[in-house]
């Protein structure tokens, strides 16, 4: 796919977010705009031989993403590029998982236990919570504990924008749906009083012991990557390639919001001296290794973030190809 001019792609951005478009309209404007920005960087990182290797990864990638964007500020996307900022929009994850799984009654059951454990855990009745292998522990499945994790916490902020989502668009099933989505946001908030109380105590929640020093609290670039990387497997991608797309898909990310205009979309900073954008980028690395190759994935991760870091804030180009050598591309 060719990179679009910025004209073109402001004209998708507000067809839209145009109010007078249906859903095909403004999904298609999405998938056009996002595949384009992250076909960019597999052409730009991977070698000659896996480009389309890698933008073929990045199609499938976004069907199990199965997105839906939106605005945080009730606007359109104004056509000077000048004024806007891409870090108003709002990509909300897995929405026919996240229906199903409020839709199902064994959720209730997983919301209900785990509440009870957060709450034990908030009194000094528990001490080694883990929300993951409680998670898969419940499930008898880590495949679908990742699925979980990367649907129902996507967002454990008080915004909880995912649920946000559901009202927005009066998303609508059947009687244990919304049981369901009022029993997630108690067990949001329950987390919440577990970050208010100790940040390191919600990181050890979620995270695996040997990275809790190096991952901020948004977890999601964690898990979806995590999750990402092991449904693309099961759907017949190579183990390679099921690493670098979730990959492409955060530095993507990243990058475009590094700037309050259209200036990364295409172009990368040629450095990044944020701490919060590595860490995340980071994250997504080590949720990929861990979807792919299991606890081995994460070994020596501790030691890889350091020389991550220190060549992120003199290059970027080179550190992300030293992310793809550790991935053994």
């Amino acid at each position: 796919m060719k990179v679009m001019t910025t004209a073109v792609l402001i004209t998708l951005l507000n067809t839209a977010f145009g109010s007078h478009h249906g859903r095909p309209a403004t999904n298609y404007a999405y998938n056009t705009v996002l595949k384009s920005i992250i076909h960019t960087r597999c052409s730009r990182y991977m070698p000659p031989e896996k480009k389309d290797e890698c933008q073929t990864t990045v199609s499938s990638m976004l069907e199990v993403l199965d997105y839906d964007v939106i605005l945080i500020k009730n606007t359109m996307p104004p056509m000077d590029e000048r004024a806007w900022d891409p870090r108003a929009f709002v990509f909300i994850a897995f929405k026919k998982r996240l229906i199903h799984l409020l839709s199902n009654p064994q959720t209730k059951t997983y919301l209900e236990k785990l509440n009870q454990h957060l709450s034990d855990y908030l009194l000094g009745l528990e001490k080694d919570l883990t929300i993951f292998e409680f998670t898969k522990n419940f499930y008898q499945s880590e495949d679908k504990a990742s699925e979980v994790m990367a649907t129902l916490f996507q967002d454990t902020t008080f915004r909880k924008l995912h649920l946000a989502y559901l009202e927005e668009t009066d998303t609508k099933s059947n009687s244990q749906f919304e049981s369901n989505k009022e029993l997630l946001s108690r067990v949001i908030d329950m987390i919440g009083l577990v970050f208010d109380s100790s940040e390191e105590n919600y990181k050890k929640l979620f995270y695996p012991e040997n990275l809790h020093e190096y991952l901020n609290r948004n977890i999601y670039q964690f898990y979806v990557p995590f999750f990402l990387s092991k449904a693309l497997i099961k759907s017949g991608i190579k183990k390679e390639m099921a690493q670098v797309g979730p990959l492409m898909l955060s530095l993507s990310y990243e990058f475009v919001t590094s700037s309050h205009d259209y200036k990364f979309l295409y172009l990368d900073p040629s450095f990044i001296n944020s701490t919060h954008k590595i860490r995340d980028i980071f994250a997504s690395f080590c949720g990929t290794g861990l979807g792919i190759k299991g606890p081995l994935g994460l070994k020596s991760k501790d030691r890889d973030y350091d020389e991550i870091k220190r060549t992120f804030e003199t290059s970027t180009s080179k550190a992300v190809k030293l992310i793809l050598k550790k991935l053994s591309l």
